[in-house]
């Protein structure tokens, strides 16, 4: 039961932080050269997917927050 699970969040991880195109990236590279080579490729998009659209601030989400 748990690695079903397991493989479940590994495969929802990329789909629920990335736009469309890096679905299809994250799904033919998994399929093709499989989970550990398709890491780093995910890891880098995400990181300048971030890294584009600005990595949120503590202090802003907190003054945000407290209105």
């Amino acid at each position: 039961m748990t690695e079903p699970v397991l493989a479940l969040l590994i495969f929802l991880f990329p789909l629920a932080y990335s736009p469309g195109p890096g679905n299809m990236l994250f799904a033919a590279n998994g399929a093709v050269f499989g989970l550990r080579a398709t890491l780093p490729a995910s890891a880098g998009y995400h990181l300048a997917t971030w890294a584009a659209t600005g990595l949120p601030a503590p202090s802003a989400t907190t003054k945000a927050l407290s209105g």
